[in-house]
């Protein structure tokens, strides 16, 4: 569960240089959301041990949605180049 915040923090550097801006920050607010969620909301919860399930549960929905969101940006992306590549090589001839 510590892995998920941790590859977050170390993967969006790399997205500002890949020119993801937006998904930078999306990630970044994942990995402190993650991170606070695991050092505030974890021990309440775990005090109660029938909310033990629900805090794995946020964070796993956490993670979740983060692979969803960035394998969607990430299509719409690869869409945008290639109508733009087709846009461009149709200029061309």
């Amino acid at each position: 569960m510590v892995a998920f915040p941790v590859a977050c923090l170390i993967l969006a550097p790399h997205m500002k240089a890949w020119g993801y801006h937006g998904l930078r920050y999306y990630t970044i607010a994942v990995a402190v959301f993650a991170a606070l969620f695991m050092a505030f909301g974890g021990p309440i919860l775990a005090l109660h041990f029938a909310l033990t399930g629900l805090f794995e549960r946020v964070l796993l929905w956490n993670g979740q949605l983060w692979i969803i969101v960035m394998c969607a940006q990430l299509v719409i992306d690869d869409r945008r180049k290639e109508a733009a590549l087709r846009i461009r090589l149709s200029v061309e001839r």
